[in-house]
């Protein structure tokens, strides 16, 4: 009988040895990432101004081991998730001059899930000589309001520069260059220029020619097409934390755009670690697209996928059509997880 509450009392000890522990160890923080590759840094800022996230999230965490002893996380808890989808119209621009057939074109693109409507645009094509206030008005096309399928890209605008304003500038020996500006709703947003090559007749636009892999413990939870809530969804794992900070990462994946809410606990064996962070319920706005690029731009992956194509004013372009041209600019929504190392 002594034997048997010695064992006890041992088993005892080591017990509220590791409870003692346990309780020291805090959850101090909790960031999610955007685990999109973006393209250039400018492409990054405005993607996050927007505070939309992309369909793989990545969640940090801070961990404070405040024990002696290194310590183990045995499993992360999503809780209350809850999936609202949501239909939403994406509407960009894209476009610029093609040297080869000499039109300027505009491109209008749905990146959505839902029908929508652009704004309005007006194009105004100036002549201009050796000073830069020095500029004639030449032509100006005004673009409506234009209805967008989801994934269709129309051409909303497809100017023959040679054809309208070559007679002009063989002409006008003191206008060199010709100036486009794109306006939105009387606000310009950009702003290009043609070089006049006069021995040939011809205008000219000289055109120029991501975010390391992260590393992860692979807790990866899915969010698929039909998810709408679940009260706990667990996740196994062995992370160690080692006496002082520690962090630790796992990855939510979603099928489709929509609103997402969790709350999260983390467990060591059967004790739930304490979590001392200010926000213990996480929303995100998450945005699937049908193409690569997410933002508005001139001279982007859009212009250049269709630069040997040819191209009139309203032709437009599903998305099923513009993978067969380019399939790199469609958005593969389980890209992003190959970047994961396993």
């Amino acid at each position: 009988m002594s034997l048997v509450k010695d064992c006890f009392e041992i088993i005892k000890y080591f017990y509220e040895k590791v409870m003692r522990y346990r309780k020291n160890i805090v959850i101090e923080s909790l960031v999610p990432h955007d685990c999109r590759l973006f393209e250039n840094s400018s492409e990054k800022l405005e993607w996050q101004s927007k505070n939309i996230y992309s369909n793989l999230i990545k969640n940090k965490l801070s961990i404070q081991n405040r024990s002696e002893e290194k310590q183990v996380v045995t499993s992360v808890v999503l809780t209350n998730v809850k999936f609202e989808k949501e239909y939403i119209d994406y509407i960009q621009y894209d476009g610029g001059f093609r040297n080869d057939d000499q039109k300027y074109i505009f491109f209008l693109i749905n990146n959505g899930n839902l029908k929508g409507e652009s704004q309005e645009y007006t194009i105004k094509f100036y002549a201009q000589g050796s000073y830069e206030h020095e500029k004639e008005l030449l032509f100006q096309s005004d673009i409506p309001e234009t209805s967008i399928d989801s994934g269709e890209i129309k051409v909303a605008e497809a100017i023959n520069c040679e054809r309208e304003f070559n007679n002009y500038f063989h002409e006008h020996i003191e206008k060199t260059r010709l100036v486009i500006e794109v306006s939105c709703y009387r606000k310009v947003i950009y702003t290009d220029s043609l070089d006049y090559i006069r021995n040939n007749n011809k205008f000219i636009k000289q055109l120029g020619g991501a975010e390391k892999p992260f590393d992860s413990e692979n807790i990866i939870f899915r969010i698929d097409k039909d998810f709408r809530f679940a009260k706990r969804i667990t996740q196994k794992c062995q992370k160690e934390l080692n006496p002082g900070n520690n962090s630790l990462e796992f990855f939510i994946l979603s099928d489709e755009s929509g609103k997402l809410t969790y709350s999260y606990e983390l467990y060591s064996g059967k004790y739930v670690l304490r979590n001392e962070t200010s926000d213990k319920e996480i929303s995100l706005n998450i945005f699937v697209p049908q193409f690569k690029t997410i933002i508005s731009t001139f001279y982007g992956k859009f212009y250049y996928s269709l630069l040997k194509e040819k191209l009139n004013p309203q032709d437009t372009f599903s998305k099923d059509v513009i993978k067969s041209i380019s399939s790199d600019i469609i958005y593969e929504k389980y890209e992003n997880i190959n970047q994961i190392t396993w």
